[in-house]
């Protein structure tokens, strides 16, 4: 397949997962680098992985955001250790499919999403809101 092939398939397939969040998702441009990527190397499988972990930090973030429920210490500290190695996983299975991209989209997705700042964070919870959308999209698939 040929690179404009990857590129219209990872469109297409962000356009329908797009629709299927009613528009919710905020990085479409950025997720659809990612999905290319994915699709270019044959590793749909770890997009859909990566989805998972995302969907699974996305839970651990509420569950920190709601410090409200009195959690004991224990309890809370093992949420976040169970976030920060979800976390690192999502970072890891990134620069993993950048490998086979170009010094470009490294450079943007990398300083974006995978740099130690807060801006990268904040930018890392939004591509994880929007990689929950994709693994919600692939479920509904499955049915």
């Amino acid at each position: 397949m040929g690179q404009e092939n990857y590129k219209l398939q990872a469109e297409e397939f962000i356009i329908k997962v797009d629709e299927f969040s009613n528009k919710r998702i905020k990085n479409a441009e950025d997720l659809t680098r990612l999905s290319e990527l994915f699709f270019k190397e044959d590793k749909f499988d770890k997009l859909n992985n990566l989805a998972f972990s995302a969907k699974y930090a996305q839970g651990l973030i509420k569950i920190i955001r709601d410090r409200s429920n009195n959690f004991e210490d224990d309890y809370f500290d093992k949420i976040r250790v169970e976030y920060t190695d979800a976390i690192s996983k999502i970072r890891s299975v990134i620069e993993e499919i950048l490998g086979g991209s170009s010094s470009f989209i490294k450079e943007i997705i990398s300083e974006k999403y995978l740099s130690m700042t807060h801006e990268s964070l904040n930018n890392l919870i939004i591509l994880i809101d929007d990689l929950s959308w994709v693994k919600l999209y692939l479920n509904d698939q499955k049915r």
